[in-house]
């Protein structure tokens, strides 16, 4: 009977901790503050630990039998010293207020659990996956509390030891096995959401933020009106490096000029790639004078960078610029669409210069 007892009360305690972990990436999703996060679900692992101990198995007067610390080491191996640290706050507050002779015992068993979970996410680490040794290693952990009924006076304590250990042995290790494996499996899909989000809007060859990217920030931005002026930046015949060197030179000279703007713009300016060899630079108002010759300067480091291509020959680049000083509500589609005609104005020389260069001569 004492076994089934324990039996059904783990079958509880491991429904509840299972869905407190498929909340674990939502919440690391939506809450900013990643240690806020911990705090909150530390301290739920601290309330089940809690349930435990006042829905208690009595062994003798004064000594209850529990399964308080499997959420004690779930929270300080998978959410680390927070998380750890607002669940056995929680459990040791619980154990204390219900006394009793095994009271001082049942604290040391928390703090060593405790103590040796964070120990194990320290080695193992609180992030990613696991493997199965390393959840086995932890599923070891909550066991480590039940040496502690030796302090109990007499013979009681002994005979608790070896009558619990071969019970919640087996049952913490399997607990820890799948809680566990769900944490593992939750922070995974939340890493690869986070990593596809990136990708999709990030240039995968640059670095920097595509339109996609770009139009998202701007959104956030925009209304705060701390956006000066938008600067477009276009190659000049860049096409004919394409078709001269061949993709993979066009791919460096790409590179070479995303890293120019970049060094040029600073972190005080948002840059993307809007596609092809258009690239885009979002002065902001906290940029200061410092930025006032940006766009001259752009062209300047341009022109006087070389750049060795997979061929090995040196070459430079030639781009144009244009510019539209963004007016209070405004909205990024005429930004865009003003600077887009600046930058037509000021290829339009070139292309009347080619223009001339190809037609034939007089006679």
């Amino acid at each position: 009977m004492f076994a089934f007892d324990i039996f059904m009360r783990w079958f509880d305690v491991v429904a509840q901790m299972t869905a407190l972990s498929v909340m674990l990436g939502p919440m690391m999703k939506f809450v900013r503050s990643g240690r806020l996060t911990r705090l909150v679900l530390g301290g739920a692992c601290g309330g089940f630990a809690s349930m435990e101990m006042l829905q208690p198995l009595v062994a003798t007067p004064g000594v209850i039998l529990d399964l308080r610390t499997l959420p004690v080491a779930i929270a300080a191996g998978f959410l680390g010293r927070s998380g750890g640290i607002a669940c056995l706050v929680v459990a040791i507050t619980t154990r204390m207020s219900i006394a009793g002779v095994g009271s001082y015992a049942g604290v040391a068993g928390l703090i060593v659990v405790g103590v040796a979970s964070l120990l194990w996410g320290w080695r193992c680490g609180v992030e990613g996956k696991h493997s199965f040794q390393q959840l086995m290693l932890l599923g070891v952990v909550p066991s480590l509390s039940l040496p502690f009924f030796l302090m109990l006076p007499g013979e009681i304590g002994w005979s608790l030891l070896k009558a619990t250990l071969p019970i919640y042995f087996p049952l913490n290790l399997a607990g820890v096995l799948l809680v566990g494996w769900v944490i593992d499996r939750e922070r995974i899909l939340l890493l690869q959401h986070k990593k596809l989000e990136i990708e999709s809007r990030t240039d995968h060859l640059t670095g920097m933020l595509n339109r996609r990217g770009l139009e998202r920030e701007l959104e956030k931005i925009l209304p705060s009106g701390v956006v000066t002026e938008l600067i477009l930046v276009d190659f000049d015949r860049f096409k004919s490096i394409n078709d001269k060197y061949g993709h993979a030179a066009g791919d460096v000279v790409l590179a070479t000029v995303a890293r120019v703007i970049r060094s040029e713009a600073g972190p005080q300016a948002l840059i993307a790639r809007l596609g092809g060899d258009e690239f885009a630079v979002i002065k902001l108002a906290d940029s200061g004078n410092k930025y006032a010759d940006l766009a001259d300067r752009l062209v300047t480091m341009v022109r006087s960078t070389p750049i060795t291509l997979p061929c090995g020959t040196s070459i430079s680049a030639s781009i144009s610029i244009g510019k539209a000083e963004w007016i209070s509500g405004e909205s990024l589609h005429s930004l865009l669409m003003r600077a887009d005609r600046s930058l037509y104005k000021a290829k339009a020389p070139a292309k009347a210069l080619r223009s001339i260069t190809k037609s034939p001569t007089a006679t």
